[in-house]
């Protein structure tokens, strides 16, 4: 795993250097890189025999579409953050514009339309499922968590497709569903206040009289049917590394039970301020 994890160092500093932008790091925050994702990328295009300069390519273009998409994410629109000046949001729009242009530059050099194609699927998949989200009008659980893990992996999920490595797409969609779950439960529980928690209100006390907030006996409700959706995601993903390798399963395992062990010290210290 040595040599992976070098790998994936010498990526990121590309990735890096490729984002840098004097006048955008001016005004907007430095985008932050999801390593997870840069490691399952690396995995699953290493299981596909791609030589090292493609997998390095797809790798680039497919995190600099992520990065575009997670800054336009970043874009205040709600009311109570519109005192945010205009200046900051507009070249937030326009950084997350320039590393969506880098992806396009990246592939269309190497002429490669197929890729293009594979990730503008992956972007509509994502925007569709977006809406699905921020809806929150209805649906069920499982309608509102196979959203939220397009969200997280539709480009692992197209990728392991088309390049017929199908036995990562469970394990990689799982992964990055837990690690939003528990992002999401360690801001509830900070703040008293998460989307994810509040869209769950809706749908399962969709006549409940109290709009703003969630009371006692719903928090409680919600928690626990939280809580054993995380456990349902573990036993799938510790179904999932049995088939792999011993080295990619140890690595894996210890990577989320890192998330579980970091959610559990973030609850620990949230109580012990509180």
């Amino acid at each position: 795993m040595q040599h992976i994890h070098a790998k994936i160092a010498k990526i990121k500093e590309q990735l890096e250097i490729k984002m840098k932008h004097g006048f955008l790091y001016k005004f907007v925050d430095v985008p932050k890189i999801d390593e997870d994702k840069l490691l399952f990328l690396y995995l699953i295009l290493k299981d596909s025999r791609l030589n090292e300069e493609k997998i390095e390519s797809y790798i680039l273009s497919t995190m600099l579409v992520q990065i575009a998409l997670d800054t336009h994410e970043n874009v205040s629109v709600e009311p109570t953050q519109l005192n945010e000046p205009l200046k900051e949001r507009q070249l937030t729009v326009l950084a997350g514009d320039y590393y969506s242009g880098l992806y396009y530059l990246l592939l269309s050099e190497q002429n490669d339309i197929q890729m293009i194609g594979l990730l503008s699927e992956a972007i509509k998949d994502i925007n569709e499922s977006k809406i699905v989200f921020y809806q929150r009008d209805s649906g069920t659980l499982d309608e509102l968590m196979s959203a939220i893990e397009t969200i997280e992996a539709s480009f692992m999920k197209k990728l392991t497709c088309y390049f017929q490595v199908e036995g990562w797409k469970v394990l990689t969609s799982k992964m990055l569903l837990l690690k939003r779950l528990l992002i999401e439960k360690s801001q509830y529980e900070k703040h008293k206040k998460s989307f994810l928690y509040d869209t769950l209100a809706k749908i399962f006390f969709p006549k409940s009289e109290t709009k703003e907030t969630i009371i006692k006996e719903q928090e409680t409700y919600l928690v626990h049917l939280l809580d054993k959706y995380i456990d349902h995601l573990i036993f799938t993903i510790e179904k999932c590394l049995a088939n792999k390798e011993v080295v990619i399963q140890s690595c894996l395992k210890d990577r989320m039970n890192d998330l579980l062990f970091n959610h559990c010290f973030n609850v620990k210290k949230i109580v012990e301020e509180g």
